[in-house]
């Protein structure tokens, strides 16, 4: 089954959702956590991106485990930071694009750019900006994917499961990355490291020192305490992308037993259907799997 994934990423997905009749009857002075995540509903619809997150901070906070204000939580996150995840997505596969006809691909090639070969090649107030937008999105939509995971939240229940895999999978790994340059890895403050970059060779992710090699820091033993601390993070994310992968083309998630391990190789095991291994899901996972592999083989 091949989707168009463009289509299905959340910042599109939103005029899917919105019946004829969904805002009828809106009291605009509710303040239960219904009645405000329709208001922050509404507000996304109007193109009212600050007003909608303010609405669904405010059912956030009264019902934090609500899996539809999570949801929505997340695309006003998204929006309100200027983060496209479509266009994130386009980046992720051709990198190094120069032909950019606005703000949202500017910064996402920058993110993943090939000229030089340096991974998040952007100022600090930018690298700032997706951290903080990128651990909000997969701190709402980590609690969601663990139910899908479980089985406790089914489709019939809630239609956006393929979107939270997919946006659950970039924001986990992305963030994750991020903190590698970070300076202690928790965010969500970024303090850059100077010491460090980021680096892609081919389609592998490495993590190099640029520091004063007479220091005394002993370079292998602070890569490897990097990439291990943030690795439970990049891990969830490409988890997350072979879910997506699975659940798009195939129909259903994997066993536990079936899953890719990490660190690994892409064994034809993993492949669910014939020919699914030529869609943009598998792409996504396939480059993310084999990047950060490489990664973390530097800790070996």
């Amino acid at each position: 089954m091949h989707r168009n994934l463009v289509k299905i990423v959340l910042i599109l997905l939103l005029p899917i959702f919105m019946g004829c009749n969904i805002f009828s009857g809106l009291n605009s002075e509710s303040d239960d956590a219904g009645s405000l995540l329709e208001q922050g509903k509404a507000a996304l619809q109007n193109g009212e991106n600050d007003k909608a997150l303010a609405y669904l901070e405010e059912a956030k906070m009264k019902d934090p485990n609500n899996y539809d204000i999570l949801y929505f939580h997340s695309i006003a996150t998204a929006r309100v930071n200027d983060i496209e995840f479509t266009t994130f997505i386009e980046t992720f596969q051709e990198a190094g694009q120069t032909n950019v006809s606005n703000k949202g691909m500017y910064t996402l090639n920058q993110v993943f750019s090939t000229e030089n070969d340096t991974l998040f090649n952007l100022s600090v107030d930018k690298l700032q900006g997706l951290l903080t937008t990128f651990l909000v999105v997969n701190s709402n939509l980590q609690i969601i994917g663990d139910a899908i995971e479980s089985g406790e939240l089914t489709v019939e229940e809630f239609p956006y499961i393929e979107d939270v895999l997919l946006s659950r999978g970039l924001a986990a790994m992305v963030a994750n990355m991020i903190l590698l340059i970070d300076t202690d890895g928790q965010g969500p403050e970024f303090v850059l490291d100077e010491r460090f970059l980021l680096q892609r060779v081919e389609e592998a992710y490495q993590l190099v020192f640029v520091g004063d090699a007479t220091s005394g820091v002993d370079l292998q033993a602070e890569i490897t305490n990097r990439i291990m601390r943030q690795w439970p993070g990049i891990e969830a994310g490409i988890r997350s992308l072979y879910l997506y992968y699975a659940w798009t083309q195939c129909g259903a998630l994997p066993l536990p037993e079936n899953m890719p391990q990490i660190p690994g190789t892409i064994t034809p095991s993993l492949i669910c259907s014939n020919g699914s291994d030529s869609s943009l899901a598998w792409q996504l996972f396939e480059i993310a799997f084999n990047g950060t592999s490489s990664l973390y083989q530097m800790v070996l």
